[in-house]
């Protein structure tokens, strides 16, 4: 067995690494649901945008509550 160093990443890059290398792979299981790593990625991208039409921007902090659930996925990496 041999040892990679691994570049230090963020949350969020990890979670792009991850939308970009797992495609149609499950993600999440919310109940009966299944939720593919682009399904996913697509949610975060939609609230992204959203939140950037309302005038957010990086900096800006956000509050949201919500159930146990795939959105809330979506909603912490948007």
């Amino acid at each position: 067995m041999t040892s990679r160093a691994l570049r230090p990443m963020t949350v969020g890059e990890l979670y792009d690494r991850a939308v970009l290398h797992g495609g149609e792979r499950v993600a999440l299981v919310d109940g009966e649901r299944r939720v593919s790593y682009r399904e996913l990625g697509g949610q975060a991208c939609r609230l992204a945008a959203s939140f950037i039409a309302l005038g957010l921007r990086r900096s800006d902090r956000i509050a949201f509550l919500m159930a146990n659930c795939a959105e809330y996925v979506a909603c912490e990496y948007a």
